[in-house]
């Protein structure tokens, strides 16, 4: 992990301007963007040759008042702060170690899902949809298998439809901001579970098949996926904006709940209401027009890649 911390330190460094922290730069050129690294080591309170060794991935076994120093300099989030504290550890967690390749939902997920009238879907680690409600369904994967979450070898995967699928690029009005925010979480469970299986190569394919997340990844980006309300526009019930929350389930601390609302009395929550109600009219339903253009084959986007 200290390679993923000096390429972290490395991206905040380059975007920290000096009159940000009150630097003058007047009359000279710098080669780099952003600050160096003797600027931020003293900024911080270290020697140029320590934070050296931190960018590097040579020092090990940071402390919290040295991370500390650095969130300050940088400017970071709690989320952010936290992440640099989990890729500062000098070992992976014993928790990340002989995961399985596949989860199952927890035993309450299907109970609870169906109970809720708003779409809500259920992820692992690696973005593997585990469970949706119908309208969920509907609203994001409309032209795959309503019941494909429950085949673990070809389970949608949530990154995947977003990145690579041509659906999303029509169903997402700002779809590179969708692929900096998949980018953005798949940075977190990188800290929160390194060496979890599947992750890497995951990274790996979409860095392959995509531009727009290898710049996005390249930016270090760090939150929980979709922190904003997004803008939507279906091919049933047309334009819409939700907001999502997110939380971890009490039970399974590697599945997260995904649940997406509408303002009440909006032309939003009148279109996930008319997508309810030809949910409950036709189960199963496949979403017509979900796709402009040639659809390739549902398992593209599952757990297995193409």
């Amino acid at each position: 992990m200290h390679i993923e911390l000096g390429q972290f330190l490395k991206a905040r460094r380059s975007r920290l301007q000096p009159a940000t922290v009150g630097l003058s730069t007047t009359g000279e050129r710098r080669r780099v963007p952003g600050l160096r690294r003797e600027e931020v080591a003293t900024l911080a309170g270290l020697s140029e040759s320590y934070y050296r060794d931190l960018e590097q991935g040579v020092a090990v076994n940071a402390s919290p008042q040295v991370l500390d120093a650095l969130a300050r300099v940088f400017d970071l989030t709690p989320q952010e702060h936290e992440h640099l504290r989990l890729l500062a550890e000098p070992a992976p967690r014993p928790m990340t170690r002989n995961r399985p390749q596949s989860q199952e939902p927890a035993p309450e997920t299907q109970r609870v899902i169906e109970s809720i009238s708003a779409p809500v879907l259920v992820t692992g680690v690696t973005g593997d949809i585990l469970a949706w409600n119908p309208v969920a369904h509907a609203l994001f994967a409309g032209h795959l298998d309503v019941h494909a979450p429950e085949n673990p070898e070809h389970r949608p995967n949530l990154a995947r439809l977003i990145v690579l699928d041509p659906a999303s690029r029509t169903l997402f009005v700002d779809w590179a901001a969708k692929v900096l925010d998949v980018a953005a979480h798949l940075r977190l469970s990188v800290g929160t579970w390194p060496g979890y299986p599947g992750l890497d190569s995951l990274i790996g394919e979409l860095s392959i098949k995509s531009e727009e997340f290898t710049k996005a990844w390249s930016s270090h980006e760090v939150s929980t996926c979709g922190l904003e309300p997004f803008g939507l526009d279906h091919p049933m019930v047309g334009e819409l904006t939700v907001e999502q929350h997110t939380m971890v389930s009490p039970t399974a601390p590697e599945q997260t709940y995904m649940l997406f609302t509408t303002p009440k009395g909006s032309s939003s929550q009148a279109a996930v209401d008319m997508l309810n109600c030809a949910c409950r009219s036709q189960p199963g339903m496949k979403v017509p027009g979900s796709l402009r253009g040639d659809r390739p084959p549902t398992d593209s986007f599952s757990v297995a890649g193409s």
